[in-house]
């Protein structure tokens, strides 16, 4: 089987698990968890377009996000500024994965193989980014259960409990690993508004 044929082949068997019903709205989820330890509220809202906001409010809150045509970021200290390159990439395809865009050619899925009872995309977040993903799916449910940076080991992105909402199902939690720091978000609410 080609590879083309095997990517296409993911992103069906994907964008079913998934129910994707096709919604060409916005998302917009709340929820609490963790950051760094520090108990905070947050909220992301993602269009069909690509286009994306993240909210953290706490101790340690910040926002990010991303419009189609530029991003931007405001860090724990209130200091704004531009979201470029790879830091883009990755709140891209974070954004993507997490909200099942990804099974709508809202990434580029290079490569796909089988590593034991999971199923292995190599993804990009477009066709202009550098940095490459290893997004590893449940084998029996094609759920998407991490996403991991190429050649590095020290960052993960966990997606668990897996819902109706969204564009289809969402995961109604996500921990971001980044060495020994485990940051946790449930979702609490998902309301769906028009496109716009």
């Amino acid at each position: 089987m080609t590879v083309a044929k095997n990517c296409a082949e993911l992103l069906s068997q994907a964008r079913a698990a998934l129910g994707d019903d096709g919604f060409d709205g916005e998302v917009r989820v709340r929820g609490r968890g963790e950051v760094r330890g520090v108990p905070v509220t947050w909220a992301r809202n993602c269009h069909a377009s690509g286009a994306f906001v993240e909210t953290v409010d706490g101790a340690l809150g910040q926002a990010t996000g991303y419009d189609g045509r530029s991003g931007w970021h405001v860090d724990e200290s209130g200091m704004p500024g531009p979201l470029e390159l790879d830091d883009l990439d990755e709140q891209a395809i974070i954004a993507a994965v997490w909200s099942g865009l990804w099974v709508r050619g809202r990434v580029i899925v290079e490569q796909v193989s089988s590593a034991g009872s999971e199923l292995v995309a190599i993804v990009r977040a477009s066709d202009t980014a550098a940095r490459r993903y290893r997004h590893t799916l449940d084998g029996a449910t094609c759920l998407p259960r991490r996403l991991v940076p190429i050649g590095r080991d020290d960052v993960v992105v966990e997606l668990d409990d897996f819902r109706r909402g969204g564009f289809g199902r969402l995961p109604y939690v996500m921990r971001i690993r980044e060495a020994w720091l485990v940051d946790t978000l449930r979702i609490d609410s998902v309301e769906r508004a028009g496109a716009a």
